[in-house]
């Protein structure tokens, strides 16, 4: 994969107590600038998802998220890279 060229941004609003519910200053991604990045999704039984959480590429078969975010072992997950809606 290709490496994306980062211009660092700095904020122009004031954050309150070092946070912020928003992003400042941000832009939305073009399709493909982070091709190591996937989602994970629980999939129900009429094969829908729902967002659980994002993981990164580590390696041809693996992936890297928090453990905390997939508690359950006895459900089925839908690893996708690549899209932008989980249900297409």
């Amino acid at each position: 994969c290709g490496r994306v060229k980062l211009n660092p941004v700095t904020m122009d609003a004031a954050v309150v107590n070092g946070t912020s519910n928003a992003v400042t200053g941000g832009t939305y991604a073009q399709l493909g600038s982070w091709p190591w990045t996937v989602s994970i999704c629980q999939v129900d039984w009429f094969g829908n998802c729902a967002f659980k959480a994002a993981g990164a590429i580590i390696g041809d078969r693996w992936v890297a998220t928090s453990c905390m975010a997939l508690p359950d072992k006895d459900t089925t997950y839908r690893v996708q890279a690549g899209v932008l809606d989980h249900n297409n």
